[in-house]
């Protein structure tokens, strides 16, 4: 069952590096979806106003430097950092790298991020943008549907480049640093101009969802109860899709080499929880 959260990061102390404790393993396939006609999956982290959600991808969308100026600082404002490569170059149509979704962006929702104290810093900050990455503290709220071993971090890669992934988090600890998720909950502190995985979030509404038709292939039954409690019509299911959604007993997944890093039990065609 989805909650609605609310992460008080004005009351937080500045984030570090270090172990990420009661993580779980593997990534829970109970929030996931695709949309039709697109291979990228994305997990449903939380309903944190009625009727929006926060979602997190599944995949990475490349590398990327978090600041080529040194900032720690997620700022869609400064050119020089991810956070307005996320909302600018990334999301525009002539784009060539590794792409969201077209629907996803055309609903994606203007959202205010907030995040952790930086270095020498007691005040958490905010910004205002629709693309955004994790930041330490939510990662640590969702863990337990995201997991720690995933499609983002493996363990067999050669460089950290592609075993870490950016937070929006800066590190408290020293200036000009990061915070990077790696395998089995590890966070590390990276200097800004390192090249580490992008794993964009978004925040979306019902109307994503009333209006875009998403795969009954790849679908938890956490979606499933959304889509049931919305008028669909638009997103234009057949019959035997709809009764795919009603059966929120169970999570309908056709897996594929996306999923190998997820539950064990999953590898059973419609797995049931």
């Amino acid at each position: 069952m989805l909650f609605c959260s609310s992460v008080a990061f004005a009351e937080l102390s500045g984030v570090t590096s270090g172990w990420i404790q009661g993580a779980t393993e593997n990534s829970s396939l109970n929030n996931v979806f695709k949309i039709v006609g697109s291979a990228k999956t994305f997990t449903l982290l939380d309903e944190i106003e009625t009727g929006k959600y926060l979602i997190a991808a599944n995949e990475d969308y490349g590398v990327h430097s978090f600041s080529t100026d040194s900032s720690q600082v997620f700022d869609p404002q400064n050119q020089n950092n991810i956070a307005y490569w996320l909302n600018n170059k990334f999301i525009s149509t002539d784009y060539t790298g590794e792409k969201l979704p077209d629907e996803l962006i055309s609903y994606a929702l203007d959202h205010t991020w907030e995040t952790e104290p930086g270095y020498n810093s007691s005040e958490a900050g905010s910004v205002s943008c629709k693309v955004a990455l994790l930041s330490k503290t939510e990662f640590e709220n969702y863990v337990y549907v995201l997991g720690t071993k995933d499609n983002l971090n493996k363990e067999n890669q050669s460089t950290d480049e592609y075993r870490f992934w950016w937070t929006r988090s800066p590190l408290s600890t020293a200036g000009g640093k990061s915070i990077s998720i790696g395998f089995n909950g590890l966070s590390a502190g990276d200097d800004a101009g390192l090249q580490r995985l992008v794993r964009p979030v978004l925040c979306i509404d019902n109307t994503f969802f009333e209006n875009v038709k998403l795969d009954t292939q790849y679908m938890g039954y956490e979606v499933k109860a959304i889509l049931n409690e919305l008028d669909t019509t638009r997103a234009k299911y057949t019959d035997s899709e709809k009764t795919i959604i009603a059966d929120t007993a169970k999570n309908d997944i056709v897996l594929t080499e996306i999923t190998e890093n997820w539950t064990d039990s999953a590898y059973d065609k419609n797995y049931t929880t």
